[in-house]
């Protein structure tokens, strides 16, 4: 996954930054999403993983998680409900909804403060040497940290990214939208 941003990162000459996601080869992502299409910058992003199987599904078909067999479950622009999906399933939430449990989303800010990381955030392996400098939002779910997260980039009105446990289940979640139309971040 390559992002790309318009601002200069401590790098300047290519002002990009990569991860790559290491996996079994077969390992299968499954992701509900209201926006399905292959043009959608998530669903682009999960398929460029070469050992990644992704099935997509409409959130409007609310799909039955006990059958979809997913080594990890990617939830996108949706309110998170966990229930019927087997235990200690990963999950990736990004730009959670309103309602549901495992999330208290209390609104939307459309004043954004520059990210940075917290101290969990700058212990964080695969954190650690990135540069959040010039990358912004124009909109972020604002999102009271539940008990069983730590935020590891946070901004003024509330987390960006967070992660941790609940039931043995690893959950991590990136708050903002990821489209062009809130964030320079591509």
């Amino acid at each position: 996954l390559d992002a790309i941003t318009a601002q200069p990162d401590s790098f300047p000459a290519d002002n990009s930054a990569e991860v790559v996601a290491r996996g079994a080869r077969g390992t299968k992502a499954v992701l509900i999403t209201p926006r399905p299409t292959t043009e959608a910058p998530l669903v682009r992003a999960l398929r460029s993983a070469s050992n990644l199987r992704l099935e997509v599904h409409d959130a409007a078909e609310k799909p039955d998680l006990s059958t979809l067999g997913a080594s990890f479950l990617v939830l996108d622009g949706v309110v998170p409900d966990l229930t019927n999906l087997p235990p200690r399933t990963p999950v990736l939430i990004v730009n959670p909804q309103t309602g549901g449990s495992l999330l208290n989303v209390t609104g939307v800010s459309s004043t954004v403060s520059p990210p940075r990381l917290t101290d969990a955030g700058a212990r964080d392996a695969l954190l650690k040497d990135v540069d959040f400098a010039g990358i912004q939002f124009n909109r972020l779910p604002v999102i009271t940290t539940p008990l069983w997260a730590r935020p590891l980039v946070d901004t003024q009105q509330g987390p960006l990214l967070l992660s941790g446990e609940q039931g043995g289940r690893r959950i991590v979640v990136l708050a903002p939208q990821l489209t062009s139309e809130v964030t320079n971040f591509t």
